[in-house]
């Protein structure tokens, strides 16, 4: 497979094989271990983090992945794949690459052209004894019904020790009303992903060292509902003040620096971008150097 996309082939489509990879965590990454322990221990057919942009959905899943012993097959969703064919290349050679190796990702992609590609490429699919995850991330970029069913029939037909896990900014038109009354589905939702005070103060004392007071501390958190992307602006903002502390003008390098604490800056503002939520309810790699399916050197996961 190439590394390009946007044609076909007579196999099918054209993979961008980067998007196969999970992101790699970056260097100071806050660690949600009350989050992933639940997802290693929960094991339903469907698990489901939605919330806006900015909640570290796909932080999350790449934590996850890189504590739970089962290997994960991934696939970054983009709007090429509201094709099914597209898709399910997608979905058979990470399934492939996650369980087997390349081979079985050039076989079960290449079932994305059957009639119904779920049940073929179940049905070639040896799933580990450990079993398998399935990440779908960003997939509220899909909207075309058809995906949308043949993901609905994936859950329902997907063997014993087959996880599918979506992360959206809003809700799949899947049946989940359903599948929570069956208990088959695992939900991560805004409230369940915001910061906690604890986590809180890791990032922006241990992995940003901005050095701050139990107090301040404190406010910022109450400021942002703890919006993991609210606590990195509220840091960008600091960084702006302390560079203008470092100015010659004397006076106001003063004025600056009295205004520094956190009760007067920019997290107070961040709030009116902030999306509204409710408050607070409570790698393994498979390549090898010169394989067209490497690893990039880096990936970092998006909010």
């Amino acid at each position: 497979m190439s590394h390009e996309t946007g044609r076909e082939t007579a196999r099918g489509p054209v993979l961008q094989i980067t998007k196969l990879h999970r992101p790699v965590l970056r260097d100071g990454t806050v660690r949600r271990a009350r989050l992933t322990r639940t997802l290693v221990a929960a094991r339903p057919s469907l698990t489901l983090v939605v919330a806006p942009p900015g909640f570290g959905k796909t932080s999350l899943l790449a934590d996850w992945a890189d504590i739970d012993p089962r290997p994960f097959a991934w696939v970054a969703i983009d709007r090429q794949d509201n094709d099914p064919t597209v898709l399910w290349t997608y979905i058979g050679a990470a399934l492939g690459l996650a369980t087997e190796g390349e081979e079985a990702a050039d076989r079960l992609g290449a079932l994305a052209r059957e009639p119904d590609p779920a049940t073929a490429i179940f049905a070639q699919l040896k799933t580990p004894a450990a079993g398998v995850v399935l990440v779908l991330d960003d997939y509220h970029l899909i909207e075309a019904d058809e995906c949308h069913e043949t993901v609905m029939r994936m859950v329902e037909l997907a063997p014993p020790g087959m996880e599918l896990a979506i992360s959206s900014r809003t809700d799949p038109p899947l049946p989940i009303a359903r599948l929570r009354a069956t208990e088959r589905l695992a939900e991560f939702r805004a409230p369940d992903l915001q910061f906690t005070p604890e986590e809180t103060a890791v990032l922006v004392n241990t992995s940003l060292d901005l050095g701050l007071g139990a107090d301040s501390v404190s406010t910022l958190h109450e400021r942002t509902d703890g919006w993991p992307a609210g606590l990195y602006l509220a840091y960008l903002s600091m960084r702006a003040i302390d560079a203008l502390v470092t100015s010659t003008d004397e006076a106001l390098r003063r004025r600056i620096a009295a205004a520094r604490s956190f009760r007067f800056i920019s997290a107070g503002s961040l709030i009116g971008s902030r999306p509204a939520v409710g408050r607070r309810r409570s790698s393994r790699a498979r390549s090898r150097a010169g394989s067209r399916y490497s690893r990039p050197h880096s990936a970092p996961p998006s909010a």
